[in-house]
């Protein structure tokens, strides 16, 4: 029972990972150890091996990273990072969570790839600061055919974006269209960035 919790616990983690990579991280057999007692302590059947809810609360006691934050606190996070919550979308606390946990960690394999891909080199920042460049790559590939002009100026784009334009740093947070939480920019901006590149 011990193994199959364990493995249910962390799948329930890889989920969240699966959502966001990088975001949360497994829990490890020692400390999975420690979690068993304390959950095992929390059930008033102490003859029952743990649930699942007492494994949960036993390990966001255990482990604060692992504690989803309230609303409240997600959004002073926002305010202090100058993002802006869409008001038109209903964003699940746990997913939000999730997105800003990117802050403060080291940027991901993912979102630097998509950087390469247009020669952008990411110099400073963290996590989530890659991931809103790594964001506004894909909505200019979005916006332009493969080996035309535009598409070749995308990581000029981004750089002039991401260097020269206040508003770059003011984003939306939004769900997009996969249905995950992101970032978003008037599409008058992503118009005049991708021209700006262009024309240069």
């Amino acid at each position: 029972m011990f193994s199959q919790l364990y493995d249910f616990f962390n799948g329930l983690l890889g989920r969240l990972n699966a959502y966001w990579p990088g975001s949360v991280r497994d829990v490890t057999p020692d400390e999975f150890a420690k979690v068993w007692a304390l959950a095992k302590s929390l059930n008033p059947d102490k003859s029952e091996q743990p649930q699942p809810d007492e494994l949960i609360e036993a390990v966001q006691e255990l482990f604060p990273e692992f504690k989803e934050r309230p609303m409240s606190e997600l959004l002073k996070s926002l305010k202090d990072a100058e993002l802006t919550l869409d008001p038109s979308v209903a964003i699940p606390t746990y997913e939000l969570d999730c997105f800003l946990r990117l802050q403060g960690k080291s940027p991901r394999e993912q979102d630097l790839a998509a950087l390469k891909r247009h020669e952008i080199t990411f110099r400073e920042g963290d996590a989530l600061a890659a991931h809103g460049m790594a964001v506004l790559v894909g909505y200019f590939e979005a916006m332009c055919e493969p080996g035309s002009l535009g598409y070749a100026r995308i990581g000029l784009a981004v750089v002039y974006a991401s260097e020269s334009d206040p508003a770059y740093l003011h984003p939306t947070v939004t769900i997009g269209k996969s249905r995950r939480v992101t970032f978003a920019w008037p599409s008058r901006k992503l118009k005049e960035w991708l021209r700006l590149a262009v024309e240069c």
